[in-house]
């Protein structure tokens, strides 16, 4: 059996388990283990490759300790000079640290879908925005694309349940604050044509100091999203603009109406638009283009007067009178910079 000598880094990722009894571990690689451990702690899982180069011990014993000369029998996929094995998308342990794989087989994919993952693995590796989470790395080999990612911080529809739960508001600073880093990140989004119209509340994390972390959507990417975006996924259908669901081309007022969809889930502690028992996605869908607009948006439910316009202006189902991103994002900056 081969020696499980696995980090260059070669990522030995097990699926929230203790890796079961095996031969014992080579002097290796349990250095290589120490190491790697050290450096997660000290300075982070995205800065472990840069801080393996800068260790001060010759180079020569470096590159001993952190590179792999094994090999799977499974598909290999390669990153730094070392090996990863992909087994499956989920939450998996980094020696210890909890991440996200992501795998996307293309393998039986025809040309154009494969083409099409490939270019949205593209931007979305390139984002750089302190908003938006980011892939610790990818790799692309085989026909299959891997990435890993830092595990999510609490979504908003995490958070608006709990607060539900507790029956308590949730601070109007903080919706605001909220509303300021989301209608960044998307004015980032839109400015370099990154695709991102699947963003819903479950799709936007939050730390515990309200800092917002759009997640990076190559984790929740299907190959059939350009087949079957709605059937694939009925939650995010509830966020889509009117001009949206109707195929029209909508530039940045989807992004406006996302942000009043989340100020609505915020204030009311409820989704603005939701399927209901009984009820058919259709129909949820045919009242927002028709403008049915949600049953409790004029009320202030307690907040400023200030916040609920905003949310109204937000979620005007006619485009052409919809206020755009930038307009959004500036009331927003102003109304932040108004309470300091």
């Amino acid at each position: 059996m081969a020696t499980r000598s696995l980090l260059d880094l070669r990522f030995d990722l097990q699926c929230n388990t203790v890796p079961s009894k095996q031969q014992p571990y080579s002097l290796q690689h349990l250095c290589r283990k120490n190491i790697i451990v050290c450096i997660i702690k000290s300075v982070g899982l995205f800065e472990v490759h840069k801080a393996c180069a800068k260790l001060p011990i010759p180079k020569i014993v470096v590159n001993y300790l952190t590179n792999s000369s094994t090999k799977d029998e499974h598909f290999d996929i390669r990153t730094w000079g070392s090996l990863v094995e992909l087994g499956y998308s989920g939450k998996c342990l980094l020696y210890g640290e909890l991440v996200t794989l992501k795998c996307i087989d293309l393998r039986r994919t025809v040309r154009i879908l494969r083409n099409e993952a490939i270019q949205f693995k593209d931007k979305w590796m390139s984002v750089d925005h302190e908003n938006i989470s980011k892939a610790i790395v990818c790799f692309e080999a085989n026909n299959v694309i891997g990435a890993i990612f830092e595990p999510c911080a609490p979504s908003i529809k995490d958070i608006v349940a709990q607060y539900s739960d507790m029956n308590e508001q949730i601070d109007e600073k903080y919706i605001w604050s909220v509303l300021g880093q989301l209608s960044s990140a998307l004015m980032y989004l839109s400015k370099n044509g990154i695709s991102h119209y699947k963003l819903c509340s479950k799709m936007i994390s939050v730390t515990g100091t309200w800092e917002v972390r759009v997640q990076n959507l190559l984790m929740h990417y299907s190959i059939n999203d350009s087949l079957t975006p709605l059937q694939e996924d009925m939650y995010y259908g509830m966020y889509l603009a009117p001009e949206r669901i109707e195929g029209r081309p909508c530039k940045d007022k989807q992004d406006t109406w996302l942000i009043g969809c989340i100020a609505y889930e915020m204030i009311h502690r409820k989704t603005a638009f939701k399927v209901h028992e009984g009820m058919s996605l259709f129909e949820t869908l045919n009242n927002i283009v028709k403008g049915c607009p949600p049953p409790q948006l004029s009320d202030l439910n307690g907040y400023s007067s200030e916040l609920m316009n905003l949310t109204r202006a937000c979620l005007t189902h006619l485009e052409q009178v919809r206020p755009s991103l930038e307009e959004v994002h500036l009331a927003i900056q102003n109304n932040i910079s108004g309470q300091n």
